[in-house]
């Protein structure tokens, strides 16, 4: 897995922050503390990968916002992977214990409104979803780092992600347009 791969990424939301990702450009302080890589704004090369993000945010926001604003969508994005590089970042190219400590660290700090690391950027595999009930167990010690690992392995090998987290890297990425997609 290289930054190359993501010339061209995708990010799975509903049509209302479709919309204002497109009109009025990344906010970081509307990104989540307790993610995989922390506060950031996260993408996908897998397109199949957004579009289950985004069923999953229309599903999160049912009932909070009018249907037209909480239909999923895809925000389409080009980066400049040449001056991302040229930032601070993280790069995990295996999914292995470095990767899941990581996680882990993120996660935990998250929790407390705190972020872990001060990279630009992280770029590594997608951890499986079922994380809140591991994350509590490894943070009061019922399990261990090995037994972490294994429960946030990746369902496939094809789920990457890469998170922006400073206004230097946003400045490498630029929004193609929104997408609805069916549900």
């Amino acid at each position: 897995m290289l930054l190359k791969d993501y010339l061209f990424c995708f990010h799975g939301t509903i049509k209302r922050h479709g919309e204002y990702i497109k009109n009025n450009g990344i906010d970081l302080d509307k990104s989540r503390f307790a993610t995989d890589f922390g506060k950031g704004f996260y993408v996908t090369n897998n397109q199949k990968q957004a579009e289950k993000w985004a069923k999953i945010k229309h599903q999160d926001n049912n009932n909070i916002f009018p249907d037209e604003e909480n239909k999923p969508v895809v925000v389409y994005f080009t980066i400049n992977i040449n001056k991302l590089s040229s930032l601070k970042g993280c790069y995990f190219n295996e999914v292995n214990l470095d990767w899941s400590n990581f996680i882990l660290e993120c996660r935990k700090e998250g929790m407390n409104n705190r972020i872990y690391h001060h990279h630009d950027y992280v770029l590594g595999p997608l951890a499986d979803g079922k994380m809140m009930a591991l994350l509590r167990r490894a943070i009061d010690g019922r399990i261990n780092n090995e037994e972490f690992l294994e429960g946030i392995m990746p369902i496939s090998s094809s789920s990457t992600q890469l998170s922006f987290h400073s206004e230097r890297a946003l400045k490498c990425i630029k929004c193609l347009g929104v997408k609805e997609i069916e549900f």
